[in-house]
């Protein structure tokens, strides 16, 4: 009997070491984890490009907006960028934003699977956004994602001679339009 006791007092004594090693592993992991992730955090802003930080001024002749996006997926990082410098482009530009969005992400680091699948409507109709491009782009590796920073700009008024073309064409079918409404009209007095 005494030596059941003595069994059962090492085996109480060693289960409990290793609950409270197990315990401390978790903690471990944890704390590990929490140092990755601002890890990630502090290399995404040393690595951001000085254009990023410090984006170039709205002038009356040209109109700046910066992204950012980051993913296991390299496209989906740049969508994300690219919707938001556009987003900022609307808003500089005197616009108001429309947005609507549903995310479903799902990107599990470390097997290699990533699954993603994001819908973003994000309309600005009351500026064209026609003339706007990339000027500035960079993508980093961090870990196994991606991150993409993207710098747009928009030329306004006469600076923006894809949208004056634009507005060209439009007032030629317009005016078409218009010649072939005044044509009917005489061709049906004729009548």
């Amino acid at each position: 009997m005494k030596k059941l006791a003595i069994v059962l007092a090492i085996t109480g004594a060693l289960s409990a070491c290793s609950s409270t090693n197990q315990l401390d592993n978790v903690q471990q992991r944890a704390e590990q984890e929490r140092q990755r992730q601002a890890q990630q955090i502090q290399s995404t802003i040393k690595h951001a490009p000085d254009w990023f930080v410090k984006r170039p001024k709205n002038t009356p002749d040209v109109v700046y907006g910066v992204g950012f996006g980051s993913s296991s997926n390299m496209m989906m990082a740049m969508d994300l960028a690219e919707s938001e410098a556009y987003r900022q482009l609307c808003v500089g530009s005197g616009g108001t934003v429309d947005s609507q969005s549903k995310v479903f992400r799902s990107d599990r680091d470390g097997n290699g699977a990533s699954v993603g699948s994001t819908a973003i409507r994000t309309r600005c109709p009351t500026v064209d956004v026609t003339g706007a491009e990339v000027v500035q782009n960079e993508v980093i590796a961090n870990g196994n994602r991606y991150n993409y920073y993207v710098l747009v700009a928009m030329p306004l008024g006469d600076a923006n001679s894809r949208l004056r073309a634009k507005e060209a064409i439009r007032q030629l079918r317009s005016l078409d339009s218009q010649a072939q409404s005044e044509f009917k009209e005489l061709d049906s007095i004729r009548r």
